[in-house]
């Protein structure tokens, strides 16, 4: 990796490393891409499933589905988002780091909602089934 310093205070990569970044940001734009259409295809099938059942399992099913396309939505956003910037620094000249400076904060922006994410999925995961068998073992009651 070559850094090429410019007038003024920013650097500049040479043409090979900016094709590295520009494939980088080619991939998180079809990453984000695809996730929004994963998501709306997701919603679709949630749709067709909540017509199938009623009641209680109809408004669960609807809650989760409409949870999930809206994340995964967001989500997909965030990399289309943070594509742009990371792409940027292959196609504009002087501007290498504030580009890619904005990038990693988006890019850090992402990782810090999924670890969240995660962390209330698997208490979630582990909290719920454990919920549902003191239930029925009658050791708890709602």
């Amino acid at each position: 990796m070559a850094i090429v310093e410019t007038q003024g205070n920013e650097y500049e990569f040479d043409p090979h490393d900016g094709e590295h970044f520009r494939d980088l940001g080619s991939a998180m734009r079809f990453a984000g891409t695809g996730a929004v259409i994963v998501a709306l295809i997701a919603g679709g099938l949630v749709g067709v499933v909540a017509m199938r059942v009623s009641g209680t399992t109809r408004m669960v099913a609807i809650g989760a589905g409409v949870a999930e396309v809206l994340l995964m939505i967001f989500i997909g956003m965030l990399h289309v988002s943070t594509a742009s910037h990371v792409a940027q620094v292959h196609t504009t000249e002087g501007r290498d780091i504030t580009h890619l400076m904005n990038g990693l904060a988006r890019l850090r922006g992402l990782y810090r909602m999924l670890a969240v994410l995660l962390v209330l999925l698997t208490i979630a995961g582990i909290g719920l089934p454990t919920l549902v068998l003191l239930m029925r073992a009658g050791i708890v009651s709602v």
